[in-house]
């Protein structure tokens, strides 16, 4: 059992499984309302879809299952390399190795964490509009919208707007967000992602911000894992590069 679950041909395995799943779960759309399969790949294959839980792939117990399997891996083959703590610590190709594979462990972990406790969704709103933030105690408000044009040009250049955080009815945090500078509160994030231009029957244009609301708890983890294989890395590097 333990020359098993130690295999590298174990890991090329469930490394093609996950990608392979993956994949699935880029190509098919994921956590859409039922009527949405039922239209676009009928009944039966909604049923299929639904009973193996291809609509929510990276939810699913067998996908979570082969990660387990895979961090299992993973740790009794970094372990299988390990004489002892001691020669770990005095030789630096046995520690790059350690680092290494103990950071895939922690970046697996970060994904996993993310994927189970965190969340991603969209909010649309219209300037003086509180919608309530899902799956949080939050609500949010747009107070403002606005676009900003290149000089003496009609292209836009950037889209903006300014939300007001709401938690227990009392107004917490003001802010204004443009793209790739969002608004954070307790570990959620408030992206500007879009906007919309909607035009009444007298031709008034009213825009509505296209929000994306993000939640990953894993994120440390995963940066604390891609560290440690920066840091295996360079040792592994340094090593090679004294032999030459």
């Amino acid at each position: 059992m333990k020359r098993f679950f130690s295999s590298l041909k174990l890991t090329f395995i469930l490394l093609i499984l996950l990608a392979l799943l993956a994949m699935s779960g880029t190509i098919i759309p994921q956590n859409e309302k039922h009527y949405f399969y039922i239209e676009k790949y009928g009944y039966n294959l909604y049923l299929f879809f639904k009973v193996l839980s291809i609509t929510d792939v990276y939810h699913s117990w067998w996908f979570i299952g082969l990660l387990g399997f895979l961090s299992l891996n993973i740790l009794i083959c970094a372990l299988n390399r390990l004489k002892t703590y001691r020669q770990t610590l005095t030789n630096p190709r046995q520690l790059s190795y350690f680092a290494t594979h103990l950071s895939f462990l922690i970046i697996l972990s970060g994904g996993m964490i993310g994927n189970l406790c965190g969340f991603k969704d969209n909010l649309y709103l219209r300037e003086g509009e509180v919608r309530h933030v899902p799956q949080t105690n939050l609500y949010i408000k747009l107070n403002k919208f606005w676009l900003e044009y290149y000089p003496d040009s009609k292209m836009i250049k950037d889209y903006k707007s300014n939300l007001t955080i709401i938690e227990n009815k009392k107004e917490i945090l003001t802010k204004t967000i443009e793209v790739n500078h969002p608004l954070s509160y307790k570990g959620i994030r408030f992206y500007q992602a879009s906007y919309e231009v909607d035009v009444d029957k007298d031709s008034h244009h009213f825009y509505s911000s296209g929000l994306q609301v993000v939640k990953d708890p894993g994120v440390g983890i995963v940066w604390l894992g891609c560290g440690l294989l920066m840091i295996g890395l360079i040792i592994s590097f340094t090593v090679s590069h004294r032999r030459i």
